[in-house]
């Protein structure tokens, strides 16, 4: 789990850092009654292709996710900006939850 001072100054970070910088940015506005989806649902969905099931594919250049120890703030900093070949994430999120929920999730993976 995520110490809740770690969590807020990441989703700060996402949320306001785009402020000025002409991305166009907005923060999270999911509608009334929107139930988060689980980290391992959104990773099944938009990153196995690259990384696989357990993390370790490495497709294109993708990097093996058991292996990292990057802390959330750089996690959400790559979801909010690709790195490398990887594209941004962000997108596919829909509340600050749901990226809570991806950073458990990845951090999970860890061997």
């Amino acid at each position: 789990m995520i110490k809740k001072g770690v969590f807020i100054a990441a989703v700060s970070l996402f949320s306001f850092s785009s402020c000025g910088d002409g991305g166009g940015q907005q923060p999270f506005n999911p509608p009334k009654g929107y139930k988060s989806r689980s980290g391992k649902l959104i990773y099944s969905k938009h990153c196995t292709s690259c990384h696989g099931d357990n993390g370790k594919l490495g497709s294109g250049g993708a990097k093996d996710l058991t292996v990292s120890r990057m802390d959330s703030t750089e996690i959400v900093d790559i979801l909010r900006n690709g790195k490398n070949g990887m594209p941004r994430q962000i997108q596919y999120f829909k509340s600050d939850e749901e990226v809570e929920n991806m950073i458990d999730h990845l951090k999970s993976m860890r061997k």
